[in-house]
């Protein structure tokens, strides 16, 4: 798997589809594939822009509150004063596939977006 064709130029919706595109067949259970995971994050920024001075971006997969499993990519700029993680949310899938499936696309997804 290779990594996805971004520039300077390519915004963060676009590099959402590209994701998508490079990972629809690796779980078929995910619902939708990955979307823009927050109302702030801006949708036609330039991804490198946006995550220009930051630290560096985490792929990870959690449990679901309800049902299901989250992948999450965040861009990470380093640590609060009480010692959390901060960032900004760029992308979120949910999966039906299980935690093995949740995994494999964080994994897939920090190989694509060179993480």
């Amino acid at each position: 798997m290779n990594r996805l064709p971004i520039t300077d130029l390519t915004t963060i919706d676009e590099v959402c589809r590209m994701l998508n595109a490079a990972v629809r067949d690796i779980d078929p259970d995910a619902d939708g594939g990955f979307s823009v995971s927050c109302v702030f994050t801006p949708r036609a920024e330039a991804f490198r822009g946006y995550c220009r001075g930051l630290r560096f971006l985490a792929c990870y997969a959690v449990g679901g509150s309800s049902e299901g499993h989250y992948v999450h990519v965040d861009a990470v700029s380093g640590w609060d004063m009480q010692g959390r993680l901060a960032g900004k949310p760029l992308f979120l899938a949910k999966t039906f596939g299980g935690g093995e499936a949740a995994d494999r696309l964080a994994a897939a997804a920090r190989q694509l977006l060179d993480a």
